[in-house]
């Protein structure tokens, strides 16, 4: 009777052998895939820090253009300002300042460059 259950002893003892190398294997494989996920979530942790980095930066960079924008818009308005003082005016822009007809001008008797009003 013992030779008899020698072989079905054998066949469990594999079996139970193979059982134990594929439980080894899925256990390489959980601690392979654990290991995985720690680098993932490190690395979205990173991500997510030069994210926000890059952000930070943007929101710098937005600052910095619009000052640059509204000293610019401040320099060329300036610059209009003084360019049109300094000129000379045409002699249709001095009508339309005095709102007299070209050609027409003041006497002397009224206060002007020509001299006082008495």
């Amino acid at each position: 009777q013992v030779q008899l259950l020698t072989p079905r002893f054998r066949s469990v003892y594999e079996g139970m052998q193979s059982q134990s190398k594929g439980a080894t294997q899925i256990s390489k494989a959980m601690e392979q895939l654990t290991e995985i996920a720690s680098q993932s979530s490190d690395s979205l942790q990173e991500f997510n820090q030069a994210s926000q980095s890059l952000r930070d930066a943007l929101g710098g960079l937005r600052d910095e253009v619009s000052t640059f924008k509204t000293i610019r818009q401040d320099l060329i308005e300036e610059d209009r300002k003084q360019f049109e003082a300094s000129r000379p005016l045409s002699s249709q822009e001095a009508s339309d300042q005095t709102g007299e007809p070209e050609g027409e001008t003041e006497s002397p008797s009224k206060d002007t460059p020509e001299g006082p009003k008495f």
